[in-house]
C-alpha cells in the first residue's frame, strides 16, 4: 500500500530484469524522457540484486535522486530512480507499473520470459536480443502483445509516446493478458503430447504389492 500510494499519480515505468551495460542506457532514456515528465519514476529492477553495491555508485554518479528498496525506502517525490534490489518482488512491480521493459534484451544476454508481465497486464517492450524465448517473442508479435526496440532511442521514443497517450495502452494491455492466458494450457498440452508418445508400460501405475 505504501508503494502504491508513493506511486500515485506519477508518469512511472519498470526496467525489469536488467544486466550491465543497460541500466547506463536505462539512465539515458530516463534523463530525456524527464525533459516532458519533471517528475518522471523509473525502476531499476536488475536481474541479480547483489550488484547493488556497483549500481548505486552509478546512481551516485550520474546525479539523479534515488532511493532503494532494500533500505526499507518507498520513492519520494524527489526521487528520479527507483532501486528495486530486492528478491521475490517482481510480481508487486509489475502489479503496480503497467509499462514494463524486459532485460537482458539490449545486451547480448537473450532475453527474460515476458509471461509474468504479461499475465499482470503490462505493456511490455523489449530489445532485439529475445534469443532464449523466439516463440514467446514470435507469439508476442503476431498478438500485438509485446513492442520490439532496436536501441535506447528507439526504446525512448516508445515510452514517451506510450506516457503520453499518443500510444495508447489498454489495447496492448489486453493482448498481453490473452498472451499469457493462451500459455496457461501448455503443461496440460504437455501431458496430452506424452501420454501418445511414450508407451502404456512407462504411463501405467506401478504395483507396489
Amino acid at each position: 500500500q505504501a508503494f502504491s500510494a508513493a506511486l500515485d499519480g506519477r508518469p512511472v515505468w519498470l526496467a525489469a530484469s536488467t544486466h550491465p551495460g543497460e541500466e547506463a542506457l536505462i539512465l539515458d532514456c530516463h534523463r530525456s524522457l524527464s525533459a516532458a515528465w519533471p517528475d518522471l519514476l523509473t525502476i531499476i529492477a536488475p536481474r541479480h540484486p547483489d550488484r547493488r553495491d556497483e549500481l548505486a555508485a552509478l546512481l551516485d554518479d550520474v546525479g539523479i535522486p534515488w532511493s532503494q528498496r532494500s533500505a526499507g525506502h518507498v520513492p519520494s517525490q524527489e526521487d528520479g530512480i527507483y532501486l528495486a534490489d530486492t528478491l521475490g518482488e517482481m510480481g508487486l512491480l509489475f502489479a503496480t507499473t503497467p509499462l514494463v521493459f524486459m532485460g537482458g534484451s539490449l545486451v547480448p544476454i537473450g532475453g527474460h520470459n515476458p509471461i509474468e508481465p504479461a499475465h499482470f497486464g503490462c505493456v511490455i517492450l523489449h530489445g532485439p536480443h529475445m534469443e532464449n524465448f523466439r516463440a514467446i517473442r514470435e507469439q508476442g508479435q503476431a498478438l500485438k502483445a509485446m513492442i520490439a526496440i532496436s536501441d535506447v532511442d528507439e526504446l525512448t521514443a516508445q515510452v514517451k509516446t506510450l506516457l503520453d497517450g499518443s500510444t495508447p495502452m489498454a489495447p496492448w494491455q489486453e493482448n498481453a493478458k490473452q498472451m499469457a492466458k493462451a500459455e496457461q494450457g501448455v503443461i496440460d498440452r504437455l501431458l496430452a503430447i506424452l501420454d501418445a508418445e511414450l508407451p502404456a508400460a512407462i504411463m501405467a501405475p506401478v504395483d507396489h504389492h
